[in-house]
C-alpha cells in the first residue's frame, strides 16, 4: 500500500526503518520513541490482518462517529487565557468600550501572528532565569507562580541581584501558558501539543469578547479581571480553546472506504469556545480508557489500545497524590447504597429503591470497595458478617479496616 491510496486492500505496512524513522509522524522532526514505534509495528501488523476484511476496517472506521473520538483531547487546543498579560493593546487589535468612565469590555482580534506567540511551549534557559523573567514569558504575574513553585514545576536557587536575593528558576521540560499549573501535556500527546500552532491557518483571524469583572469597595469599582465571553454559550469563562485536529495514521498511510463519506475523520469547528461547548476531553494515565483513547486517536480508530504495546515509561501514576477527607462528613446516600447491597440487592434494584441512577449507584459501590480493601461484592459481604456462613444479612455492619476508618469529629 503506497501512501494516498483510496482502497482498503494491499500490502502491509513497510517495517519502520530508515525513510520511514525520518518521516514517521508526518515529517514534523518529531524524534521517534517507544510509542511511535510501537503504533507503527501494531498497525503494519494489524492491517495486514484486517486489509481483505471490509466488514471489520468498516467497524473500526465507524468508531470516528461515536463520543470516543468526536471530542477533541486537551492536547489538540489551543487555549487563551483571558487575563494573559501578553494580550496588550499596541501588540493586538482591541477595541475598549466604556461605561461611566471605566471599561467595560474588551473586543480582541486573535489571529495567527497573536496566537503563536501566545500559545506556543514555553523553554526556559538550561542556566535559569529569573522569576520576572519567567513570569513575562507566560504572560502572568510573578505571585501567580507561587503555586506551581509549591507544586515543585520548578527547580529554584537563590541568585544574587542588584536589589538584593531573587529566585531563579530551571525547568527540564516545555511550559504551558494556558496551564493552571504551567505543565506542559502528557510525554505520550507531545506528538500533537508540541505543534499544535504550526496547524494553525496562516490566515485565521477570530473577534472575541472580553468583559472586565468589578468589586465594589466603599462605593467604588475595583477591577478584579477579564473574562472572555463564550461564543456558544455566552458564559463568562477564565479560558477559551481552538481545537485543531492533527493529522493520524490512517491518513497518513492513506487508508480509506471507497465511497464511504460518513466514516470520514469528523472536522472539529475551527472557533473559539469554552471546554464544556467543545467538549474538551482531558487525559490521565489513571484513567481506564486513557490509554485507548490516545491510539484511537493518533490511528484514526484503525486500532485498539489492547493491540498496542505501552512504552516502557508508562506508569498509572497520579500527578497529585491521594489525600482522604478523613474529618470530612460520611455521605448519607452511600450508607443507603451500603445497606441495600449487604441485603442482597442488584445495582439496578438499588437505584430504582433511591431514585437515583445506576451510574450513581456503581460510583457510590467503587468507593465502598476502596474503603473495605474489597474488589468484588462477594468479598464485601464475606467481610461484614465477620466470616459467618451463614446466607443473610441482618443487622451487620461492614468491617473497615482501622487505616481507612475517619477520626471523630471535635467537639
Amino acid at each position: 500500500m503506497s501512501r494516498g491510496t483510496e482502497t482498503t486492500g494491499g500490502p502491509p505496512v513497510p517495517p519502520l526503518g530508515g525513510w520511514a524513522r525520518s518521516l514517521f509522524w508526518f515529517g514534523k522532526g518529531c524524534f521517534v520513541d517507544d510509542l511511535d514505534s510501537a503504533l507503527h509495528v501494531a498497525f503494519s501488523e494489524v492491517w495486514g490482518r484486517i486489509s481483505l476484511d471490509a466488514d471489520e476496517v468498516r467497524a473500526r472506521l465507524a468508531r470516528r462517529r461515536g463520543a470516543e473520538m468526536s471530542r477533541p483531547p486537551r492536547a489538540w487546543c489551543l487555549a487563551v487565557r483571558a487575563g494573559d498579560l501578553r494580550i496588550e493593546p499596541y501588540r493586538v487589535a482591541i477595541v475598549p468600550f466604556y461605561r461611566d468612565g471605566d471599561v467595560e469590555r474588551e473586543e480582541v482580534t486573535l489571529d495567527a501572528k497573536v496566537l503563536t506567540r501566545i500559545c506556543a511551549p514555553v523553554a526556559l534557559d538550561d542556566g535559569g532565569e529569573c522569576l520576572g523573567t519567567v513570569a513575562e514569558k507566560l504572560g502572568v504575574k510573578s505571585e501567580d507562580l507561587s503555586w506551581a513553585r509549591k507544586a515543585g514545576v520548578f527547580r529554584e536557587r537563590k541568585s544574587r541581584r542588584f536589589r538584593g536575593w531573587t529566585p531563579v528558576l530551571y525547568c527540564d521540560y516545555l511550559l504551558d501558558p494556558s496551564s493552571p499549573l504551567r505543565r506542559g501535556a502528557d510525554k505520550l500527546w507531545a506528538w500533537a501539543w508540541k505543534t499544535a500552532v504550526k496547524r494553525l491557518p496562516a490566515d485565521f483571524a477570530q473577534v472575541v469578547e472580553r468583559r472586565m469583572l468589578y468589586r465594589y469597595v466603599r462605593g467604588e469599582p475595583k477591577a478584579r479581571g477579564w473574562r472572555w465571553v463564550c461564543g456558544g454559550c455566552r458564559k463568562l469563562v477564565r479560558t477559551i480553546y481552538l481545537p485543531l485536529r492533527d493529522r493520524n495514521l490512517a491518513e497518513y498511510f492513506g487508508v480509506k472506504v471507497e465511497g464511504d463519506e460518513v466514516d470520514e475523520v469528523v472536522e472539529l469547528p475551527r472557533t473559539f469556545a469554552c471546554t464544556r461547548c467543545h467538549r474538551v476531553r482531558y487525559f490521565s494515565r489513571v484513567d481506564r480508557h486513557g490509554w485507548n483513547q490516545l491510539v484511537a486517536h493518533a490511528t484514526g480508530g484503525l486500532l485498539y489500545g489492547r493491540e498496542v504495546r505501552k512504552p516502557e515509561y508508562w506508569k498509572e501514576t497520579r500527578r497529585r497524590a491521594y489525600r482522604p477527607s478523613v474529618r470530612r462528613a460520611k455521605s448519607l446516600r452511600r450508607e443507603e447504597v451500603r445497606r441495600l447491597l449487604l441485603l442482597g440487592l442488584g445495582v439496578g434494584d438499588v437505584a430504582k429503591e433511591l431514585g437515583i441512577s445506576v451510574n450513581g449507584v456503581n460510583n457510590h459501590t467503587r468507593v465502598i470497595y476502596r474503603e473495605a480493601g474489597v474488589h468484588s461484592y462477594r468479598e464485601l459481604r464475606r467481610l461484614a458478617v465477620g466470616n459467618s456462613p451463614c446466607n443473610e444479612y441482618d443487622n451487620a455492619t461492614v468491617l473497615i479496616p482501622e487505616a481507612t476508618k475517619p477520626s471523630p469529629e471535635r467537639t
